[in-house]
């Protein structure tokens, strides 16, 4: 009865220890040309490194492309965009004229649903 026991604890074992021992080997390996594998313009974080102890610095660091813009003139693209300022102050006027608040202290608007 010992011997089916140890027979199946070793044969357990031995198939872990195979597991491991296959998934360790094969697996730190990246594959052989994964721009190729990957299509790096539209995956390209597929395609980077993520080694950040030992990354490659920037060769050129990227310039700041922040703009003003006037969200004033903001035109929605899509009914499921979110609302414009205009849309925005036009709640708020209609709001502000129902009976309810009219005679409310000062709110602040932080959605509409």
């Amino acid at each position: 009865m010992e011997s089916r026991h140890y027979i199946r604890f070793l044969f357990f074992f031995v198939g872990i220890a195979t597991l491991l021992a296959i998934t360790w080997n094969n697996l730190p390996y990246a594959p052989p040309d994964a721009t190729e594998d990957f299509d790096c313009t539209t995956y390209s974080s597929w395609c980077t490194s993520k080694n950040r102890f030992q990354s490659k610095p920037l060769k050129e660091p990227a310039k700041s492309t922040s703009h003003h813009h006037d969200h004033a003139s903001d035109t929605p693209h899509h009914p499921l965009d979110p609302l414009t300022v205009k849309e925005i102050n036009r709640v708020r006027t209609i709001l502000t004229s129902h009976e309810l608040f009219k005679n409310s202290f000062p709110y602040a608007f932080h959605s509409i649903t």
